[in-house]
């Protein structure tokens, strides 16, 4: 249970990651680009930059829970 957390963290980062560099498009079966340009150009580098900090947490936290 102790590694729940740090493997979570590492999982919902790498997926934050892959919506803000546009791995992973939720709008896939939407016809509205202008909608999702409006979005990426809001939120996209907040999902980029926020979702590589959690990324590194959850690695480090995993680090350091198996020390």
């Amino acid at each position: 249970m102790s590694l729940f957390f740090p493997i979570t963290n590492i999982l919902l980062g790498l997926f934050i990651t892959s919506i803000g560099f546009k791995l992973y498009n939720p709008w896939q079966d939407q016809n509205e680009p202008e909608k999702e340009a409006a979005w990426y150009k809001r939120y996209g580098k907040l999902y980029r930059i926020g979702g590589i900090i959690l990324t590194i947490l959850g690695v480090v936290n995993t680090i350091l829970k198996l020390s």
